[in-house]
Formats: C-alpha cells, sequence, structure tokens
C-alpha cells in the first residue's frame, strides 16, 4: 500500500499534465486527475512497476476523459430536447388559450355583431357585400364591425376567463 502510495505522488503532477493537455480546462483536469488517483490507490490490480503504471493511469485518465464527454453531450441532448418541448407546450398552451378567448370574445356579443364580424373577419366579405346580403346599409355594417371588434378587444384585455 506504502508503494502504490509512493507510486501516486510521483505520477500526481504528470496526470495533471496530461489532463490539462488533454481537456484544457484546469479544473476538469484536477478533477480527473484526482479521480485517477484514487482509483489507482483502491485498485487491486494495478502494475507495481513505474513505468506501467504511467501508462496504464493515462489510458484511465482519457476513458475518464471520454466518459466525461459522453455524459456532457448525453445532459446537452437532454436539456435541448427539455427546452424544445418546453418551448412547444407553450406555444400550444399560448396558443389555445388565445383561441379560447377569442371564442369566448365572440361569444360575449350580440346576435348582429357576431353576424357581422363572422361575415367580414371570417369569411372575408367585403363591407357592400355585407350590407346587401343582410339588407342594411354599408354605414350601418362598418359601424357595428367597430363596436364589434372594440368589444371583443375589451373583453381579451380584460383576460376575462369563465371555464
Amino acid at each position: 500500500m506504502l508503494r502504490r502510495f509512493i507510486f501516486s505522488k510521483v505520477l500526481a503532477n504528470d496526470l495533471k499534465a496530461y489532463a490539462y493537455s488533454v481537456c484544457s480546462d484546469y479544473h476538469l483536469a484536477e478533477d480527473l486527475s484526482q479521480e485517477v488517483l484514487a482509483k489507482v490507490l483502491e485498485s487491486k490490480v494495478v502494475p507495481l512497476n513505474p513505468k506501467a503504471l504511467k501508462p496504464y493511469a493515462f489510458k484511465m485518465l482519457k476513458h475518464l476523459y471520454i466518459d466525461y464527454l459522453r455524459k456532457q453531450n448525453l445532459r446537452a441532448e437532454y436539456l435541448s430536447t427539455q427546452q424544445q418541448l418546453q418551448a412547444k407546450y407553450q406555444l400550444n398552451n399560448s396558443a389555445l388559450i388565445d383561441e379560447y378567448l377569442v371564442n369566448q370574445a365572440f361569444s360575449s356579443l350580440n346576435e348582429q355583431q357576431r353576424e357581422i364580424i363572422y361575415l367580414v373577419d371570417i369569411l372575408g366579405y367585403k363591407y357592400r357585400e355585407v350590407s346587401q346580403m343582410t339588407e342594411i346599409p354599408v354605414g350601418t355594417v362598418m359601424s357595428r364591425l367597430n363596436r364589434a371588434r372594440a368589444a371583443m378587444l375589451a373583453h381579451i384585455q380584460n383576460d376575462q376567463i369563465n371555464l
């Protein structure tokens, strides 16, 4: 055990230098080299020859770094997927709320206003065409449409959601 401890002390500086050359991050290099040293000290199948110990430890460090990169990539993928799902849910949720508010505002209008909004804004008829269909003057169509839009907007701005 003492022999392994001495080998690990000799190995520590070389491991840190190698780890830094591999990952270019001082703190990660520290963590990786410490983890390798801990594994070397705990392991029962460690080469006792100092010449064989270095390659063994360097290989272990390289594998730990590769595992670290895999975990980072997996975390990044997970976070990306989670953010995409969250954004999709928020967009869908927001669209559903907006649709519900518009439907509720439309339903709150009186029959004449709903008819004019439906013909002009939903079906896309011109004022003159609506005037001819409903047999009311163009000015009245425009006036009702304006009042209906204002009423819907007021209803939506008040966010009066009745479930």
